[in-house]
């Protein structure tokens, strides 16, 4: 009976101890968790990958699957993210100034409170090649259903864009370039678009309350169905509305 106790105690110690072997060996590879990575990868798949807090500006991150991943809080100024498969992943205060976004898709990603000042996200002309052995994304980024509550998006080149349905919320998005972007249904309340471009904008149904205008080109943009409460026109004024479509 007491053989019987001290070999039950001993298993119980050996198993305990393997699971914190095992735990730290997978917390020192390269620190991605749950699932490994090579970051050097000729094509990076980290989709899923636990990449949180990350210095990520050593690594070429072009045509990376990094969906459902989480890169809440990496850093990765000036680097490129170009025609990554990035859907529904975690972004959330993601420091990425000027990085390059074409053709991205980031459908459902999660960007809230990400500093994206002077990203690109337009088309990339190499959208409709093969990379290794799987397409790439085609045309201008689907950035539909994108959460960038708050992002600053200051300067951000957003030409072409698929953002239907995104919500940004308070983003500041002054000077950025929407020009043709695809706008539709998106939530930009309390936004600051000073001096940003969005002729040939699709504004369709599009939430403007408490939003900031002030000196935009809505030259050729649809206008349909915009909720303008409060919101604060091209010349400057509150109302009346819809708002002009130029400011000459």
């Amino acid at each position: 009976m007491r053989i019987s106790r001290v070999v039950t105690i001993v298993s119980a110690v050996l198993l305990v101890s393997g699971s914190v072997l095992v735990g730290a060996g997978a917390a020192s590879a390269g620190d991605v968790a749950p699932r490994s990575c090579d970051l050097t990868a000729d094509t990076v798949d980290c989709a899923r990958a636990d990449l949180s807090g990350r210095d990520l500006r050593a690594y070429d991150l072009t045509g990376a699957v990094l969906h459902h991943a989480n890169l809440r809080g990496v850093v990765h100024h000036r680097g490129s993210m170009a025609l990554a498969v990035l859907h529904h992943a975690d972004l959330r205060e993601a420091q990425m100034r000027r990085v390059d976004l074409r053709s991205a898709n980031l459908r459902g990603a999660n960007l809230s409170g990400a500093n994206l000042r002077g990203a690109r996200l337009g088309p990339h002309p190499d959208a409709n090649t093969t990379r290794g052995t799987r397409d790439t994304p085609d045309c201008a980024p689907n950035c539909s259903g994108a959460d960038l509550y708050e992002a600053n998006l200051i300067g951000a080149d957003l030409g072409g864009a698929n953002l239907t349905g995104a919500n940004m919320n308070g983003v500041n998005a002054t000077g950025a370039d929407l020009t043709n972007a695809n706008l539709t249904n998106a939530n930009l309340e309390g936004a600051d678009l000073t001096r940003a471009d969005l002729t040939g904008a699709n504004l369709t149904g599009v939430n403007l309350t408490d939003g900031i205008l002030i000196g935009v080109n809505l030259t050729g943009a649809t206008l349909t169905g915009v909720t303008w409460d409060d919101t604060f026109c091209p010349d400057g004024m509150q109302g009346p509305y819809p708002c002009p479509t130029n400011i000459s």
